[in-house]
């Protein structure tokens, strides 16, 4: 079962991932640690060194695509984003192309890798048989540093075969085959329904802007068969893409009035959340990309967003030293505000099983709430 959590604060920088069999770390200092997540040591008492300035972020190779799942990618201010093996401890490649700092990296359920960077660009890579990498596509649109990145598939190829409701398997082969079946189940559109927004006409018609936005076609993606993706920039805006077939956006969508911090796509794919230093967090339609509801509580810069596992809630991480809740019956006031950080929140994740939220704060403490 993968969970992410992103802290950090003025003197610390630690990005942490589960993937079904391992748990690996990385800080500021580019150092990274592979650690065993039943006893909680450290795979190694020497850390892995490859990074040369700060790790940004830090993902695992989807379960369906690997039946060890011991491969994952991280990403740095260095300009390059790394491969790594768990097992050997020892990278696998090195990904090079940008020229400034790579700010997120996402590892989609085909098998491509997606790195956004302060040079404005996405680029979309591709492992061979052998590990090497190879560029595929790079997509421009942004007029400035790409600050996050989201799939519509994130959920499902961070938890694999596990959930809520099935959490053991009898052999590592058995938890294969059912992470393959439960992706291309999320591809076939099976998996999705389970949240839903009363949306009044006004929002509905907001849909993307798109230059055939009056050609008659049918919405983006509304076949349901590609893997979505999403960026947010400090240009203010947000595209979403068709990286496994085009460089082109297929949607831009403006709204914020600050730069954005983060996305995040909701678990069944339906919609996705943004947050920004405007104090606004923002909810779309994950096919369309329409305008769907503006969540306003927060007295200062939202910096991150994270989905329940039913889809059905939203969490969100402020500069004002709150995290708030939001039920998706009613957007229009937060249903729990929780207090208790003594400065900035920094990151805030949702646990796969829906049971606990966790937040890092800047007054260096985790807090884990009962959901």
């Amino acid at each position: 079962m993968s969970f992410l959590l992103f802290f950090s604060s003025s003197f610390l920088r630690v990005i942490i991932s589960f993937s079904p069999g391992f748990l690996s770390s990385a800080d500021h200092n580019g150092k990274i640690q592979i650690w065993n997540p039943v006893t909680g040591k450290p795979s190694s008492q020497v850390t892995i060194s490859g990074h040369r300035k700060p790790v940004t972020a830090l993902v695992w190779e989807p379960h369906h695509l690997n039946v060890a799942c011991d491969r994952f990618a991280t990403s740095s201010q260095d300009h390059t984003v790394k491969v790594w093996n768990a097992n050997s401890r020892r990278i696998v490649c090195s990904i090079s192309g940008h020229t400034a700092s790579v700010e997120d990296v996402r590892w989609g359920g085909s098998g491509l890798i997606y790195t956004c960077s302060r040079d404005r660009t996405i680029r979309v890579w591709t492992l061979d048989d052998s590990g090497r990498p190879k560029i595929v596509r790079v997509l421009s649109g942004h007029g400035h540093r790409v600050n996050s990145l989201a799939l519509s598939c994130d959920y499902v190829c961070r938890t694999g075969a596990y959930s809520h409701s099935t959490s053991k398997f009898a052999t590592r082969e058995e938890a294969f085959e059912a992470a393959c079946v439960r992706y291309q189940e999320f591809r076939n559109g099976a998996g999705e329904g389970a949240s839903s927004i009363k949306v009044s006409e006004e929002a509905a018609s907001k849909v993307v802007n798109k230059d055939d936005e009056d050609d008659g076609e049918a919405a983006p993606f509304s076949s349901g068969a590609s893997e979505r993706m999403v960026s947010c920039s400090d240009d203010f805006t947000i595209f979403m893409w068709d990286p496994e077939h085009s460089k082109k956006p297929v949607g831009r969508m403006t709204g914020h009035v600050q730069a954005i911090n983060h996305i995040a796509f909701s678990p069944d794919g339906r919609y996705f959340a943004s947050a920004s230093f405007d104090r606004k967090v923002k909810v779309w339609d994950g096919r369309t990309g329409a305008f769907v509801a503006t969540l306003n509580g927060h007295v200062a810069a939202v910096y991150q967003v994270c989905w329940s596992a039913d889809s059905r809630m939203v969490v969100t991480a402020s500069k004002d030293g709150t995290v708030k809740v939001w039920s998706l019956r009613n957007l229009k006031k937060a249903k729990f505000t929780l207090p208790g950080h003594l400065d900035e929140v920094y990151a805030v994740d949702w646990s796969p099983n829906g049971q606990r939220v966790c937040s890092g704060s800047k007054d260096r403490t985790l807090k884990i709430w009962q959901a």
